[in-house]
C-alpha cells in the first residue's frame, strides 16, 4: 500500500493521485486502463485530465444536472454515462476492498486523527501504518500448490 500526505485543502487528493500514477508508471512501468475513485474526484477538470492520459475514470458523479459545456462538464457527463457499465461496477467493488484497508488504518492503526505536528511526522506515521497493513495482508496469503 502506498501513502501520500499533503495539506488538506480540497484539491490535494486529486493532485496526489496524478503524482502517484506517475510514480507507479516510473517505478513499475504500469499504466492502468481504468481507475476506480470515490466522489471526491468528480471534478470535471480532473476527470478530463485523467481521460487525456488514456485512463478511463470510474467515479460516482451524482444525480443532479451537469451545467456547462466546457471540457470538464463533458468529462463529468461521460463519467455519468459510464456509471451504468459492468466495468464501473467491478471498479467500485474493488474500491470497496481498498476502503476497508483505509478503515483499518484509521480505526485500528490510529490514522483517524493526527497525533503529530508536522507533515513529515504524519507521513512517517502513515508509512509505518502502510507497512504494517502490508505485513498483515502478506501473512494471510495462501501458497498456491
Amino acid at each position: 500500500m502506498t501513502f501520500a500526505v499533503d495539506e488538506a485543502n480540497g484539491t490535494a487528493e486529486r493532485i496526489l493521485a496524478g503524482a502517484m500514477l506517475d510514480r507507479t508508471f516510473t517505478r513499475h512501468d504500469l499504466w492502468p486502463k481504468t481507475l476506480g475513485m470515490d466522489a471526491g474526484y468528480k471534478d470535471g477538470n480532473f476527470l478530463d485530465a485523467v481521460e487525456q492520459t488514456g485512463i478511463v475514470p470510474h467515479v460516482p458523479v451524482g444525480d443532479g444536472p451537469i451545467v456547462g459545456d466546457d471540457p470538464g462538464a463533458q468529462a463529468r457527463r461521460r463519467a455519468k454515462r459510464r456509471a451504468k457499465s459492468k466495468g464501473y461496477g467491478c471498479s467500485q467493488r474493488i474500491r470497496k476492498r481498498i476502503e476497508e484497508i483505509f478503515g483499518w488504518c484509521k480505526m485500528i492503526a490510529g490514522l483517524g486523527r493526527a497525533r503529530f505536528v508536522g507533515r513529515w511526522k504524519i507521513k512517517l506515521r502513515s508509512e509505518v501504518t502502510g507497512a504494517a497493513s502490508n505485513l498483515l495482508r502478506l501473512a494471510r496469503l495462501r501458497t498456491v500448490s
